[in-house]
């Protein structure tokens, strides 16, 4: 086989990987509120401008939702990628808990020890820095307007 040839079978088959691993996540999702309802929990990311989430229907505690939906590894509690986005410097991803009709709480335990209940959600947010205090996720991923 020539090195032309062999070239473009690695750059088919990357691109077929990489299509494949891009679309994982949006097997999963739906919408927050038909996750909730059906028992499971939502995973809520917002980082820059992107806002998106997905169904866990997995979540014996916080890393086994976030990992079920692959908006995440596992990283044990403090937690410095999410959905491909690495916390950089002073950068944090602060973790939030939230349901039908209330605001975000802040999480009071790290993902690891967080033991979500079926019909919840759990927010990520990524702040640019540990040193002021957090805020919450700015999209409520249970109204119709957020296209999540």
């Amino acid at each position: 086989m020539s090195s032309f040839s062999l070239r473009r079978v690695a750059l088919s088959s990357a691109a077929a990987l990489l299509l494949g691993t891009v679309a994982l996540p949006a097997l999963a999702d739906g919408n927050a509120s038909e996750c909730t309802s059906a028992g499971n929990v939502w995973v809520h990311v917002e980082h820059g401008d992107v806002v998106k989430g997905a169904c866990a229907t997995k979540f014996s505690n916080g890393t086994e939702a976030m990992v079920s939906t692959g908006l995440a590894e596992a990283q044990g509690d403090w937690v410095k990628t999410v959905d491909g986005v690495t916390a950089d410097g002073v950068e944090w991803w602060s973790l939030w808990t939230g349901k039908p009709g209330s605001a975000w709480e802040f999480a009071q335990v790290g993902i690891d020890a967080m033991k979500p209940e079926a019909g919840t959600a759990i927010g990520w947010r990524l702040l640019p820095d540990y040193n002021v205090q957090a805020e919450a996720p700015k999209v409520n991923p249970f109204l119709p307007s957020t296209g999540n």
